[in-house]
């Protein structure tokens, strides 16, 4: 699965199910959208500028390399950002 999602397929699928932990649907109000959206571009600063390997297990595709969570990343970042239409 993980070669296929990361190398293959082009983008992630619509409508996949998430952790309800991470559904935010309705939660986050207008008030708030430009503290995120700082917080956002900060973290994505920050993942792009990391010198250190990546360590950590993601919880679908298991242990991946820096390239691959790299990979991972953009996909799903892109994925988020087509939803807005940005």
């Amino acid at each position: 699965m993980r070669i296929i999602a990361l190398y293959i397929d082009p983008n992630f699928p619509k409508n996949l199910k998430t952790e309800s932990a991470n559904d935010t649907g309705g939660k986050l109000g207008a008030d708030q959208f430009q503290a995120q959206k700082g917080m956002f571009i900060e973290t994505m600063q920050q993942f792009a500028s990391c010198k250190e390997a990546i360590t950590l297990t993601h919880p679908a595709f298991g242990n991946l390399t820096t390239t691959q969570w790299g990979i991972a990343e953009w996909k799903h970042t892109d994925h988020h950002l087509m939803q807005f239409g940005v």
